[in-house]
């Protein structure tokens, strides 16, 4: 008889198929696979395990209110209000899911997805990248020097790391890990590194750089050892802006970064000029979070935010004809969940916060590499809730399951 770990197992490995565009309908990321087996893993887990937690009846009942507000924003939005129902019902499904079955992940799921990105990096290399993402149905956005490494553009290889070395630590923490297994988790990290480098992206190192640290203070217990390994952090970042010469994405972060602390620029000239890409997400945020303030505390209805998103941007003091991206005039949207939650229902989007800050395991109750897990999941979904995630990304989901008391049990 097939297990509930397998099938869930399978949905994790399927994660690296979300950005394959597998579903008919224009949405960026499509987690089908990992939905359609994390959905059976939720069959068999209730008919084996029967009843809920009052954590996973929240959850329902959130659930249940989003398919309201579907429903309702139908009369008001048409037929996006049931996509974008749909895709706001993506997280909490998998996160029941995981919730419940996430314990079952095994070290060879994680291997997989490691090789899996290591072949693409190697065939991109040898045959071009846009050739392989052609096969594979990525139409992604291909860099020079960079790698969209199974996603769209590079920045999106930032979920895939976070989730994978989240697992790594978790897998880590268990009781009982022989020498040989450790020794495996740690060459699939330094997997994970190389292949966070060839991404070239500014958010990727962000996040990698907040693993580290985390990493050194949870992991070595002297001060005078996490100062050391601090320096040596911020060496590597400064040999780095040497190494990566100019261009990159890397030299021009860096690069701004160098021109706020000296006071060379100032904030507009920031916002419109110096770093377009970056401000566009905080600027599409900020005109979301501000819906309920200055135009309707209920929000817009689901989807309603791209079809009024000028009449925003006038009522947020936002000059978008002066914004070399947003004057392209696109139908633009809020880059995260929560935001686009706020957007689309206003205040009420506050009720999925206790799904993420209420019964979460205690420290006490963690090794060193639970706490690095736990702390890197919550700094980690917080980044991703209010500055750029798919509204249909499960990730964030899965790993606030993680550190879940019910979780543990």
């Amino acid at each position: 008889m097939i297990r509930m770990s397998f099938f869930y197992n399978i949905g994790i490995v399927s994660l690296l198929t979300m950005y394959m565009g597998l579903a008919p309908i224009d949405v960026e990321t499509i987690p089908v696979l990992t939905l359609f087996f994390l959905v059976l893993t939720l069959v068999f887990s209730f008919y084996k395990k029967h009843g809920i937690d009052r954590l996973e009846m929240y959850v329902l009942f959130y659930m249940i209110l989003i398919i309201g507000a579907g429903l309702w924003g139908f009369f008001i939005n048409g037929y996006v209000s049931i996509i974008y129902a749909i895709k706001y019902l993506i997280g909490p499904v998998c996160f029941i899911a995981s919730y419940r079955e996430g314990k079952n992940v095994s070290v060879i799921t994680l291997a997989f997805m490691v090789c899996a990105m290591l072949v693409y990096v190697l065939s991109a290399i040898l045959f071009g990248e846009s050739l392989v993402g052609g096969v594979l149905n990525i139409d992604g956005r291909y860099l020079e020097s960079r790698f969209s490494i199974l996603t769209k553009e590079p920045s999106y290889f930032v979920f895939y790391f976070f989730l994978v070395v989240v697992l790594l630590d978790l897998i880590g923490s268990r009781s009982c890990v022989i020498y040989s297994r450790a020794k495996w988790l740690f060459i699939l990290k330094f997997c994970l590194l190389i292949l966070a480098v060839l991404s070239g992206s500014a958010y990727v190192y962000g996040m990698v750089f907040i693993y580290l640290i985390l990493f050194s203070y949870f992991t070595t217990k002297r001060i005078i050892l996490y100062r050391i390994f601090i320096s040596i952090i911020l060496l590597t970042i400064f040999l780095g802006f040497l190494l990566f010469g100019e261009g990159t994405r890397f030299h021009h972060i860096l690069n701004v970064l160098w021109g706020v602390l000296s006071g060379g620029f100032e904030l507009n000239s920031i916002i419109y000029s110096q770093e377009t890409s970056g401000s566009t997400r905080f600027i599409l945020n900020y005109m979301a979070l501000a819906i309920p303030f200055t135009v309707d505390i209920f929000g817009l209805g689901f989807g309603g935010f791209s079809e009024n998103w000028t009449y925003l941007a006038n009522e947020s003091f936002i000059d978008i004809g002066e914004h070399e991206v947003l004057m392209r005039g696109l139908a633009f949207s809020p880059q995260t969940y929560f935001t686009s939650l706020v957007a689309d229902i206003g205040i009420l989007a506050l009720l999925v916060i206790p799904i993420f800050s209420q019964g979460n395991i205690s420290d006490s109750a963690l090794d060193r590499h639970g706490l690095l897990a736990k702390y890197y999941i919550i700094v980690g979904v917080i980044i991703f809730m209010l500055f750029q995630c798919q509204i249909s990304n499960p990730i964030p989901w899965i790993a606030i399951a993680y550190i879940k008391k019910g979780f543990y049990k």
